[in-house]
């Protein structure tokens, strides 16, 4: 793996180690850029790039205390699934 580009102390990172760091594929990343709810990033161009603190931001965010009940779906007609 390549090391992270250091940019004023705070490195830079590719959409392939964020993947890394958090266990998913670069796809997952991408999904969660293009809808909006992943770490904030930088465009090189046509690249993406993610700065650490960005990504330890967006980790802190993700903390929780307690787990949000997950809510029921409700099948058409109204009946509960």
């Amino acid at each position: 793996m390549k090391q992270p580009l250091s940019l004023l102390h705070d490195p830079i990172l590719t959409p392939e180690q964020v993947a890394a760091m958090f266990g998913l594929s670069p796809r997952t990343i991408e999904g969660w850029r293009q809808a909006g709810k992943g770490p904030e990033f930088i465009e090189l161009g046509k690249n993406v790039a993610y700065r650490l603190s960005a990504v330890e931001a967006f980790v802190a965010k993700q903390t929780r205390t307690i787990s949000t009940p997950k809510r029921r779906r409700v099948a058409q007609g109204g009946a509960q699934r």
